[in-house]
Parts: C-alpha cells; sequence; structure tokens
C-alpha cells in the first residue's frame, strides 16, 4: 500500500510540473488565431539620437527575410508596451510583405507599464524622431508610409499625421481623446490634433469596448467624412477591448475580429503603399484553432449581459 501511495505521489508531481511548463509555454503567445502571411521574417534592434531623451532610444524593425526591399509601416503601441504580446503581432504584420519599426519610447523615457495616466510631453518629440529615423533607413522600399496604432498609440499617431511621408493610417480601437481630462470629458471631445489627419483612414474597434469608446471613433470617421477624406469605420459586433491582443477570457467574437482586421490592414495599406495585397492568409499560414472553434461566415455568438460598470468590464491587463 505505501509504494502504490508513493508512486501516485510521483506521477502526480510529474504531471503537476507538466502542466506547469505546458501553461508556462502557452503564457508567451497570444491566444486564439495567429494569422501569419506566406513570408518568413526577421528581425534586428537599432537606435536613434532623441534630445527629447537625451540620448539614444532604441527602435524594433522586422521585415520579411532577404534582400527585396517593402513598404514601410511606423508601428505605435498603446500603454501595455513592448511586451511578450506584441512581438508576435510585429512579425505577423511583416510576414504579408512589410518593413515595420517601432520605436521604444517607454523604455527611453522610463516610462511605467500601464500605470501612467497621460504620458510625459517628450513622447511626442521622441516619435517624430523615430518617424525621421525611419524614413533614413534603407531596409524599406523608397516612397510613403503608412502608420498603425493600438490604443493609446493613436493620440500620437494624430499628432504624425500631418508628416508629409505619411499614406494613411490604420487604428486599433484607437484613443483619440485626452486621458488626463475628467471622465465627463473624454467621452465627448477630441483631440485638436484630429485637423491633422487628412489621410486615408481605418478604424477598427469593438462593440465591447467599455474603455477606448466606440464614439470616439465614430466621431473621427463624421469628421472625415464632412472634410472629404476617405475612410473606413468597421464596429466588430460583441468583440472586447484589445480583441488583437487579449489573454484572458477572449471570445469567438474576438477571434474573429482579430482575423478580419489583419486581413483588412493588409490590404488598406497596400491599397495606398503598392504592397502586394494578394499576400492573404492561408489555412497553412495560421496557427490552428482550438477544435471548438469553428469559423463561419456568420458566426451566432453567445449573449452575454453587458457589465454594468467600468469597473467590472475591464480586465487588469489591459491598456490604453
Amino acid at each position: 500500500m505505501y509504494r502504490i501511495i508513493t508512486n501516485a505521489i510521483v506521477l502526480f508531481l510529474f504531471w503537476l510540473m507538466f502542466a506547469l511548463a505546458v501553461a508556462s509555454h502557452a503564457a508567451q503567445f497570444d491566444y486564439g488565431p495567429q494569422p501569419y502571411g506566406p513570408l518568413q521574417t526577421e528581425e534586428r534592434w537599432g537606435t536613434y539620437q532623441s534630445d527629447a531623451a537625451e540620448g539614444d532610444v532604441r527602435y524594433f524593425l522586422v521585415k520579411p527575410k532577404g534582400e527585396k526591399l517593402y513598404p514601410g509601416i511606423y508601428y505605435i503601441y498603446g500603454r501595455p508596451g513592448f511586451d511578450h504580446r506584441l512581438m508576435p503581432e510585429l512579425h505577423r504584420l511583416a510576414s504579408f510583405g512589410f518593413t515595420v519599426f517601432v520605436a521604444h519610447f517607454q523604455e527611453a523615457l522610463l516610462i511605467p507599464v500601464l500605470i501612467p495616466v497621460s504620458d510625459p510631453p517628450e513622447v511626442v518629440p521622441v516619435q517624430i524622431d523615430g518617424f525621421q529615423a525611419f524614413m533614413k533607413l534603407k531596409e524599406r522600399s523608397p516612397g510613403p508610409v503608412c502608420i498603425v496604432s493600438t490604443v493609446r498609440g493613436g493620440q500620437y499617431a494624430l499628432r504624425l499625421a500631418s508628416q508629409p511621408e505619411v499614406a494613411c493610417y490604420v487604428g486599433y480601437h484607437p484613443v483619440f481623446t485626452d486621458h488626463s481630462l475628467p471622465e465627463q470629458h473624454q467621452d465627448v471631445m477630441l483631440m485638436p490634433e484630429v485637423r491633422n489627419l487628412k489621410v486615408p483612414t481605418l478604424l477598427m474597434v469593438g462593440d465591447w469596448d467599455f474603455e477606448v469608446r466606440v464614439n470616439q471613433s465614430k466621431r473621427i470617421e463624421q469628421y472625415l467624412k464632412m472634410h472629404g477624406i476617405p475612410v473606413e469605420l468597421v464596429i466588430y459586433p460583441e468583440a472586447q477591448r484589445g480583441f488583437d491582443f487579449r489573454v484572458n477570457g477572449r471570445s469567438l467574437a474576438d477571434d474573429l475580429a482579430k482575423i478580419d482586421s489583419m486581413n483588412r490592414t493588409v490590404a488598406f495599406v497596400s491599397k495606398y503603399l503598392g504592397g502586394d495585397s494578394n499576400l492573404d492568409m492561408d489555412s497553412n499560414a495560421m496557427a490552428p484553432l482550438p477544435s471548438s472553434i469553428t469559423l463561419v461566415p456568420q458566426p451566432k455568438v453567445v449573449k452575454r449581459p453587458r457589465a454594468t460598470s467600468k469597473a467590472s468590464a475591464i480586465s487588469t491587463e489591459d491598456g490604453q
């Protein structure tokens, strides 16, 4: 009997160690689909000078492998920072035929991840210097570039939109208001830099996003249409905040939004930069979905009651 109990304990410990190892490995990657393009990618780090940062700022560059030059995308992350969830997204974007540049401004300015209500003013000149550094690189095809941002990166995208080299803008659940303002102001006010946005624009947001308000994107769409600027607004039914990177509480609606948003981004950027929009994802270029998930043209998503308060709707992993 003693031997049986000892063996059972040993087997349980081995099982526990295996489960923890699997969980640790899974935590390094996005949950849900991982829509890769057909091209293999390579990455490198570099630096550029910025007086606002009083020295060097590191940047991350990822592009398809080889000597061929591809259109450029200047990517601006949000409050979650340059974490393990962002890295695969950048590689996936580049795998469709783009050279992607990211200025690591949080590291340069010692901005803690997820904590500040609003970023310091030095972020703007650091982003401008980063954009100009990207323009000088020989690792992208000559010509204009597009800006892609997520959440709070939308604030800096608006400030960079007046740069003559910008051909288009793509915003994932973008923030277009100053979070240092009182709550009641944030729901009705937009940043005055919206007037800088004079390029074709694609905005994508989930209608279950309770913090980055859908109203902001709707008002931007209305403003751009009024001024004759091409704009597309995609509101994904029942998709949550951060559908492209969230881990906790992912739903089928989030997975479908993640796949569709990548397809739309590739097609939109290729349209204005002259890339190859035929580099679409296929079943062989995508990580397998859980067996319980089946993609259909019009999925029936299980209804959930809407959150009654902002606090109950926001995951602690989310950021602006």
